[in-house]
């Protein structure tokens, strides 16, 4: 499963944004599309533009979680 990570700003507040790095090999401020969760080939998987350090991942993880319903208290 991944989140897309794009350079586009929109002003939505489930796009987490990140500052361009050299831990995270970006060049530009993106934003990562939770709302854009895929599953990929794992033959895509070789290729990659980027990555969050696990600090930022800890900002995805709660969006994803009210964006596919998994935090919910039901009985």
């Amino acid at each position: 499963m991944v989140c897309p990570i794009t350079n586009a700003h929109r002003s939505y507040p489930w796009r987490v944004e990140v500052e361009p790095s050299p831990d995270n090999e970006l060049k530009v401020v993106s934003y990562v599309e939770t709302e854009d969760l895929r599953s990929i080939s794992t033959r895509r998987g070789d290729y990659r533009v980027g990555s969050l350090d696990p600090v930022l991942f800890m900002s995805v993880r709660p969006i994803l979680k009210i964006l596919l319903d998994l935090q919910s208290s039901r009985a």
